[in-house]
């Protein structure tokens, strides 16, 4: 008669071995799984690359057009600050013509202490 068994860490040889068959077929297909789980990963990784490369040469030349105006922009600035630090309001004929002709009260007025040689941006 067979071998009865009634103790669950007794195992029968063929018990035995089905298990390990199948713990042996367990761990190629986890190995496999995980072989082609790397794979798909380093595939997406090297996609994601070549697309934000693609992105940085798409966007290169208008990053370069933005980095032109500003510097323009900054240039455009300078001279203007240039041209405002040398003009002041005695240094505009214009100004001193229209205080000839204006009457102007040089205290208490609305201007509050201005300087005559305080400068106008313009």
């Amino acid at each position: 008669p067979p071998a009865l068994y009634f103790l669950p860490a007794i195992l029968t040889p063929a018990q035995k071995k089905f298990l390990d068959a199948q713990q042996d077929t367990v761990k190629e297909i986890l190995v496999e799984e995980q072989k082609e789980w790397e794979e798909t990963k380093e595939a997406g990784l090297e996609e994601v690359k070549t697309l934000r490369r693609q992105a940085e040469d798409a966007l290169a030349p208008v990053k370069k057009n933005e980095e032109e105006i500003k510097k323009k922009d900054q240039e455009a600035r300078g001279e203007e600050e240039a041209e405002s630090e040398s003009v002041t309001v005695a240094s505009v004929p214009a100004a001193q013509a229209a205080d000839e002709e204006m009457e102007v009260e040089q205290e208490g007025s609305g201007a509050r202490g201005m300087d005559t040689e305080e400068r106008i941006e313009y």
